[in-house]
């Protein structure tokens, strides 16, 4: 059995899923939550409010992750930096 965090980080709101893998294949939805994504400082700010809601964060307990973030976009196209710096912060040392 294993833990996946699953995420959606939007612009207004950030959908957080946690799922149980089985080892039929088959997964269970074992905790959701639902954030105002405008009302965290940060994403750091957002991780920590999921955690404090009962998201585990740790990888002590969540054997794998999947994040789509949201970027911002110029006219019609996309700025892809943001994931860039997502991802970094995400693989920054320290944070959980």
């Amino acid at each position: 059995m294993k833990k996946i965090i699953g995420a959606d980080i939007g612009g207004t709101n950030s959908r957080f899923a946690v799922f149980i893998a089985h080892e039929d294949g088959t997964l269970e939805l074992s905790r959701s939550l639902w954030l105002e994504t405008q009302k965290a400082s940060s994403f750091l700010n957002l991780a920590e409010q999921a955690l404090a809601q009962g998201v585990p964060l740790s990888p002590d307990i969540i054997d794998a992750a999947v994040f789509a973030v949201a970027g911002p976009v110029a006219g019609k196209r996309f700025l892809p930096l943001t994931f860039a710096l997502a991802a970094l912060m995400v693989s920054t040392p320290g944070w959980k």
